[in-house]
């Protein structure tokens, strides 16, 4: 296997892994961002909080691998 074909089957791999991450974890409507819950005034909720930080992370790094694997393939046009 050349080097193009390798930079475009892990780009792949990348933007597909990215992809399902961010079907997974992209932004949420049903996710309280500042962990406040609608029926209780001035309360915070510390997990919902929590929850959104982490959907948060994963969702750029879905679209890190997204952009990784992007470019790798444009990579492996010049080889």
């Amino acid at each position: 296997m050349n080097c193009a074909r390798l930079l475009t089957a892990v780009g792949l791999s990348l933007d597909l892994s990215g992809a399902l991450l961010l079907w997974k974890y992209g932004l949420s409507e049903a996710l309280s961002r500042d962990g406040s819950i609608n029926l209780v005034c001035e309360h915070r909720d510390d997990s919902e909080l929590s929850k959104a930080r982490l959907y948060d992370r994963w969702a750029t790094a879905a679209l890190g691998l997204i952009s990784a694997g992007f470019g790798l393939q444009l990579l492996a046009t010049f080889f």
